[in-house]
C-alpha cells in the first residue's frame, strides 16, 4: 500500500505553526509592556512613600513655633 505525499498538509501545518508562534510572541510582548508600566508605577509609589517617611522622620526646622525641650541637669 503506497501512501501519497502530503505536501499540501505540511504547508498548512507550517502556516498554523507560524501563526501560533506569532500569537504567542504577541502575548509575550504585551505582558512585557504591561509589566514595565506596572514597575514604573511601583517605582513612583515607592518614591512617594520614601518622601513621606523622610518628612515624617526629619526633625522640625528651627523656624517653627515649637517649644524646645528642657533638659534635666
Amino acid at each position: 500500500m503506497k501512501l501519497s505525499s502530503s505536501t499540501p498538509a505540511k504547508t498548512g501545518e507550517r502556516g498554523s505553526a507560524t501563526l501560533i508562534l506569532f500569537v504567542l510572541l504577541s502575548i509575550m510582548l504585551i505582558l512585557v509592556a504591561v509589566n514595565g508600566r506596572a514597575l514604573l508605577r511601583l517605582h513612583h509609589q515607592i518614591k512617594f512613600v520614601e518622601e513621606k517617611q523622610v518628612q515624617r522622620l526629619n526633625p522640625p526646622s528651627a523656624g517653627t513655633n515649637s517649644i524646645p525641650a528642657k533638659s534635666h541637669e
